[in-house]
């Protein structure tokens, strides 16, 4: 999977890459103030969601957490039930808000985008080098969605 992210103005960036048809493709996009608060309010959101979730079901955090009075007025709390299905919702949206801004920038999804690059996204064939080279693709995507990003030029080699 050869990419690069090419810097065109202060919000404007290119991702060329070599599609599946070993053509080179350009797809320009620009980042926007909306897409970088869409990805700094991924965890409020996602409790939201888990807290109305919890709602509709009529449970609350603390039907989740294990207390356990150990004696001498002591108690031991294990939210660990609550912090598994918190950190499940924080990745549903996080994969949610990710999609929805790659469609915003190159007008298909993030399946339809690796696809045309030659990556095969069937999750049975899925193997780590091929995630790991998806989940770096991200991140530098995100970085400069973000605007942390101190030089958004890279090849993933």
């Amino acid at each position: 999977m050869k990419y690069e992210f090419k810097k065109i103005d202060i919000d404007s960036y290119e991702l060329i890459y070599t599609s599946k048809n070993k053509e080179e493709k350009r797809l320009p996009f620009k980042r926007t103030i909306k897409m970088a608060k869409e990805l700094n309010s991924i965890t409020m959101r996602a409790r939201i969601n888990l807290a109305t979730k919890l709602s509709e079901m009529g449970l609350t955090k603390d039907d989740l957490i294990i207390k356990t009075e150990i004696g001498n007025g002591k108690t031991i709390y294990n939210e660990s039930n609550y912090k598994i299905l918190e950190d499940e919702a924080i990745q549903e949206q996080s994969l949610l808000t990710t999609n929805q801004i790659i469609e915003d920038c190159f007008k298909m999804n993030i399946q339809e985008l690796f696809e045309d690059m030659g990556v095969d996204t069937n999750e049975t064939n899925l193997n780590q080098e091929v995630a790991n080279q998806v989940t770096v693709f991200t991140q530098k995507f995100l970085t400069i969605i973000k605007g942390d990003e101190k030089s958004p030029s890279s090849e993933n080699k």
